[in-house]
């Protein structure tokens, strides 16, 4: 969501809230619940108590900053810029808007709305951004960072791309299990870095049979992870499912004992297909989905 209205706005609207002061305007109760400073009940959430205190309380305006840079990660707009410009030269008002658009986020896209978001993230200290001439410089590295609860593919960052996918195959712990009907081998590289066991007990990769997954090298390099990570302590088993079996199911998910992802297919990734990684909210319904998908597969023969 885009901010419709100055930061200040939303802040004397969050200051009522904290203070319990009345009712506030519903465009700020939307914003400040999507960038999750408030919960659904209209109440401080812990990031929000926190904010709440180094702003006005304790006026820690280095604190307040970090807090509110956090939290706007929560807004995809804001995590596609910060990820999208990292480092580009020359990026300006009009970039950032060919950015959103072309990564789908069209739809409300003003000049006003595109200046309060660029504004915020000024003041938040996540971009550099001159309002005369619409000059931008990102001044944070969402390579360093935790992942945002979105990350974004798109043509302009083919490698930061398989960044994104090793930073959330990164936050799983336990059971990797990754659905993804039309799995390409390519993507095995990716469980390599993630594959650390003490997070990790277990991989599995779930897809239809494809031609590419029988050939001889394919077979091979199956082989070799299965042995290298059975060397580090964690089982590696990757099964195919009749196409009859889950037609009805499009997406595509890694599901962990602490988290999910939706992901788009790994050949979208590694040709940096417009598409994006995001936390799913539903990983208890996944993982139930996934067993009763992986109870009637079978596995992939790799001699």
């Amino acid at each position: 969501m885009l901010p419709a209205r100055g930061w200040e706005a939303y802040v004397a609207d969050f200051r009522r809230v904290g203070e319990r002061m009345g009712a506030v305007a519903p465009e700020s109760l939307a914003f400040l619940r999507d960038i999750g400073l408030l919960d659904d009940a209209t109440a401080l959430t812990p990031e929000g108590s926190a904010y709440f205190e180094a702003l006005f309380i304790k006026r820690e305006d280095q604190a307040s900053c970090s807090i509110l840079a956090h939290a706007l990660m929560n807004c995809p707009e804001a995590a596609l810029l910060s990820q999208a410009l990292a480092g580009v030269r020359s990026a300006d008002r009009t970039v950032a808007e060919t950015v959103l658009r072309s990564q789908g986020f069209g739809t409300g896209l003003t000049a006003r709305s595109l200046a309060s978001l660029l504004s915020l993230m000024r003041r938040a200290g996540l971009i550099g951004y001159n309002q005369r001439t619409g000059a931008i410089n990102v001044l944070v590295s969402p390579a360093d960072d935790p992942p945002a609860r979105t990350m974004f593919v798109t043509p302009r960052t083919p490698y930061s791309n398989k960044l994104w996918l090793r930073k959330a195959l990164g936050e799983c712990e336990g059971q990797i299990s990754w659905l993804d009907k039309h799995f390409m081998p390519v993507a095995l590289d990716t469980l390599i870095s993630a594959a650390d066991a003490n997070r990790l007990t277990s991989i599995r990769i779930l897809s239809l049979l494809l031609p590419e997954h029988e050939l001889a090298s394919t077979r091979r390099a199956v082989a070799d992870l299965t042995l290298e990570l059975e060397n580090r302590g964690i089982a590696f088993q990757w099964r195919t499912i009749d196409s009859r079996l889950c037609r009805d199911t499009h997406d595509r998910w890694i599901i962990a004992d602490n988290i999910a992802w939706n992901v788009p297919n790994a050949n979208a990734v590694f040709s940096g297909q417009h598409s994006e990684i995001s936390r799913s909210d539903q990983r208890e319904s996944l993982a139930a989905l996934f067993e009763t998908y992986w109870s009637q597969a079978v596995p992939m023969s790799i001699t």
